[in-house]
């Protein structure tokens, strides 16, 4: 194991990482930060998918289709299932970080 893995990680820093970089669709990295490569890439691409499907909802149906119920019921699910996505995974940053520095101390 890497020296820096070791060593303790601030829970604000992946909060902030989390919700700054979450919030222009690059979530993961707060836990990237912390260690968890796997988790953190993960979180990103799945995050990618989100926002791209988002997007795709949005701009691509004209405005006479967008209000249509299935398409506006689908582009509703889709950005709020992205705006539920970016909350959990600041706080799955907070928890990552935290499991981390405990880890630490136990050992």
């Amino acid at each position: 194991m890497a020296k820096e893995w070791r060593e303790r990680k601030s829970e604000g820093v992946a909060v902030l990482l989390a919700v700054l970089l979450g919030g222009v669709g690059l979530c993961g990295i707060g836990q990237m930060y912390v260690g968890r490569i796997t988790r953190g890439l993960v979180i990103f691409f799945t995050g990618l998918v989100l926002e791209i499907l988002g997007w795709t909802c949005v701009i691509l149906p004209s405005e006479k289709d967008l209000l249509r119920p299935p398409v506006f019921l689908l582009a509703t699910i889709i950005v709020f299932g992205g705006l539920t996505f970016w909350i959990w995974q600041i706080f799955d940053a907070r928890n990552v970080c935290r499991d981390h520095n405990t880890k630490l101390l136990r050992a």
